[in-house]
């Protein structure tokens, strides 16, 4: 008998649970947002009575409770389970309620946002070993995001997600890989370059013509291989594999996208963190 499938989100608040149930809602999964973690032996009690009805279904909790609710449903061998931690950076989640003009939950206790931001890295420092994956929303938009749900819920086998990003904006908080290509010749200090990305011919010829950019692609190649296979062993769906420069626009743009086409392995896509930074990157 096919195991029963529960996906259960948690993460700080403002991270983005509403849309991520979204996307499996429209995937055909049953939903619930912010199911106390007493209910979870009800709902699993529900799945086994009503198979086709909630044979496949996601759920979000807070983030308080998640490791209660991990533990009690790893108990039912009849369920498989895939937990799911979001967060974002302070200062998205800053910005994403002032613009909704959302408040957080916590404030209805008399706690200012920056006490509740507080409580909610807190509560996620703890919560971080009950997560199978977690997904970093920072500079993810709502389709982005649902994108990324169903790569890590896609039953087809797993995806590598080759990611560039940027230094002097921070590290991607879900990767699982980081590679520093910064040893490459920075084609930003040739200024015919500069507004360019590593998508455009220009730079692509500049990077090449460095010998260090062929030993790198060949490293590069070697340890995401032995990422998917790590990935394959363990069961997981998707593998970010992240690349940074100093500013996320050439050298890192470049190993990205040539990476997601010459990695032959599974599926494999690439995801530039920092376009909506520099504008539209090239061809």
């Amino acid at each position: 008998m096919d195991k029963l499938e529960l996906i259960v989100f948690s993460g700080v608040s403002g991270a983005g649970k509403t849309t991520s149930l979204s996307a499996l809602e429209e995937r055909g999964y049953a939903t619930i947002m912010d199911l106390p973690g007493e209910l979870i032996p009800g709902l699993v009690a529900l799945m086994k009575e009503h198979p086709k009805v909630y044979g496949k279904t996601a759920i979000s909790v807070p983030i308080v409770a998640i490791k209660e609710a991990v533990e009690e449903i790893r108990k039912d061998e009849a369920v498989s389970l895939t937990s799911i931690g979001l967060l974002a950076s302070r200062e998205e989640l800053r910005k994403r309620y002032r613009l909704t003009r959302h408040s957080h939950p916590l404030e209805a206790k008399g706690l200012d946002l920056e006490e509740c931001l507080d409580l909610d890295e807190k509560a996620w420092n703890d919560a971080r070993p009950s997560f199978d994956a977690v997904v970093d929303t920072t500079s993810l938009t709502a389709g982005e995001l649902k994108q990324r749900i169903a790569m890590l819920t896609d039953e087809q086998g797993p995806t590598i997600l080759f990611e560039s990003f940027g230094y002097q904006y921070g590290l991607p908080l879900d990767a699982d890989v980081i590679l520093d290509c910064r040893a490459v010749k920075n084609p930003y200090w040739i200024k015919e370059l500069r507004s360019q990305s590593g998508l455009d011919e220009p730079v692509r010829e500049y990077i090449e013509k460095d010998p260090l950019a062929e030993k790198f692609m060949a490293m590069a190649l070697e340890v995401a291989s032995v990422s998917f296979d790590s990935a394959l062993k363990e069961g997981r769906n998707l593998v970010v594999f992240a690349l940074g420069c100093s500013g996320g626009q050439h050298r890192s743009v470049y190993f990205a996208s040539r990476l997601a086409r010459e990695f032959k392995r599974g599926r494999s896509r690439s995801f530039h963190r920092e376009e909506k930074r520099h504008g539209h990157y090239g061809s």
